[in-house]
């Protein structure tokens, strides 16, 4: 697509939207004014709302949502389509021309949605999980190395527990087969609108969604009914052992029996008071500031799982900012440049193709009981589809103000 997202049947519902719209109101979603006004329009996220339409309106309006899992799927919008042209929506498009619009976007939509069955058939499999349905509960308590035994991969050599390497919602084993290294991993997710690729199948009250290896690295997908993923996947780091969809249906093996047996257990103990796992990622930016990056005026964020993650996305103009947390030892030389934000140690990279910058902000160091000493880091990372000659001081404005919104140090 022109605005670099990927495409795909969302994608496609949001350019009909347009197209139809356009047929109806004789003009663009976003304006008739000259090209410069209707780009910084549709920059901003804010459609027009139509004069003509009729009950077409409403759904040309849920067409052109920004955040594609918010629009209608392919056969969701033919069938309301099909409604206003049948009079059965609510009422019907006022002259035969819109009729006509209707009929052919019906049409159009059909072979979208034929499409997406054909270019993703894995996703487009269903598979309804039968008997129990295991749950994480509280999402901020819920353990994930409680579903990852370590003693488990000891067939594939040395296995190491690492529980607070990334973000919170994860845990690791990693593997060291002679001179070769692995890692299995076990990660916590909001479960995403769009099905993971793979074959999915029904165990244990679970739907499994296995994908094809890639990159030397497999992947396993759990996906629970109270709106979360667990996401399980064997990846090699060194070398060409263990295989790593072996490791990955280990994993996979031990997690779904753990869910069977009842709900996930808790954390052994709570995190600290002053611990970014404490802070809701969306309430460090308050509305005024998101507003400053052209295009994100009237976008709402959209929080990840258990608070940890928090986005704002414009989709028809690619403009985003993305707060999120992670742990490593200390800012790392791929960080980018050291600068000070808000008076904390941070590190600035401007994306290579000079359209948005990722800042990496030090919030705490700790030391986990009998490993070494980390850092909890805060990531802000800016997106601007308008090249700027500082591609970072946007990005700085905004990662400063969630600096500043982070709880006090002791």
């Amino acid at each position: 697509m022109a605005n670099g997202l990927e495409g795909g049947p969302q994608a496609d519902v949001f350019s009909l939207g347009a197209t139809l719209y356009a047929a109806v109101e004789g003009r663009p979603p976003w304006g008739d004014g000259d090209l410069g006004q209707t780009r910084a329009a549709a920059m901003k996220g804010v459609v027009d709302p139509p004069r003509r339409a009729g009950p077409l309106g409403a759904v040309l309006m849920r067409m052109l949502e920004s955040r594609p899992r918010e629009r209608p799927t392919a056969a969701e919008a033919a069938r309301q389509l099909t409604e206003v042209a049948h009079g059965t929506g609510g009422g019907r498009v006022g002259r035969r021309r819109g009729l006509w619009i209707v009929v052919a976007a019906v049409a159009a939509l059909v072979v979208v949605a034929a499409v997406g069955l054909v270019v993703w058939p894995q996703q487009a499999a269903s598979v309804v999980a039968s008997g129990p349905a295991p749950t994480l509960g509280d999402p901020a308590t819920a353990d994930p190395c409680a579903l990852l035994d370590p003693e488990l991969f000891k067939q594939f050599g040395k296995a190491i527990l690492e529980t607070d390497g990334g973000g919170f919602e994860r845990c690791d084993v990693y593997i060291e087969s002679g001179p070769d290294r692995a890692v299995a991993r076990l990660q916590f997710a909001a479960a995403s609108a769009v099905p993971p690729p793979g074959v999915p199948e029904e165990r244990d009250g679970l739907v499994i969604v296995r994908g094809d290896p890639a990159n030397g690295e497999c992947v396993r997908t759990l996906r629970l009914t109270d709106g979360n993923d667990v996401r399980v996947s064997g990846q090699l780091l060194l070398g060409p052992a263990p295989d790593p969809c072996a490791v990955a249906d280990v994993a996979t093996d031990a997690a779904v029996a753990t869910l069977a047996r009842g709900p996930v257990a808790r954390r052994p103990a709570p995190f600290d008071a002053q611990s970014l796992a404490t802070v809701d990622a969306c309430g460090l930016l308050d509305r005024a500031t998101v507003a400053k990056v052209p295009g994100l005026e009237t976008v709402d964020p959209d929080p990840g799982f258990a608070g940890w993650y928090c986005d704002w996305e414009n989709v028809a103009t690619g403009v985003s900012i993305v707060v999120s947390y992670d742990r490593d030892s200390g800012l790392t030389p791929e960080a980018g440049r050291r600068v000070r934000i808000a008076g904390r140690d941070a590190a600035a990279r401007p994306d290579q193709d000079g359209l948005g910058c990722d800042l990496t902000i030090v919030h705490r160091s700790y030391t986990p009981p009998g490993e070494s000493p980390l850092d909890e880091l805060l990531i802000v990372k800016v997106d601007d589809p308008v090249r700027a000659p500082d591609p970072c001081a946007l990005g700085t404005e905004v990662a400063t103000v969630a600096a500043e919104n982070l709880p006090s140090r002791p």
